[in-house]
């Protein structure tokens, strides 16, 4: 996460839409690379489905 924060060397500042656009795209990469560790990239729907759920639960979990 800290590659999403900018250090105080640094000059510019992050909007935080553009901040939270990384984090989610954090989120998805991470979550995407831990599907591959749990299931075979040999079922594509099972792995679908996997992903949709976890990014399904993470938008109710961002909605409250």
């Amino acid at each position: 996460i800290d590659t999403f924060i900018p250090s105080s060397n640094d000059k510019g500042l992050y909007d935080l839409g553009t901040y939270f656009a990384q984090l989610v795209r954090w989120l998805h990469t991470n979550l995407s690379k831990k599907t591959d560790s749990y299931m075979s990239r040999q079922d594509p729907t099972l792995r679908s489905i996997f992903l949709l759920n976890n990014v399904n639960y993470l938008l109710k979990r961002l909605d409250k």
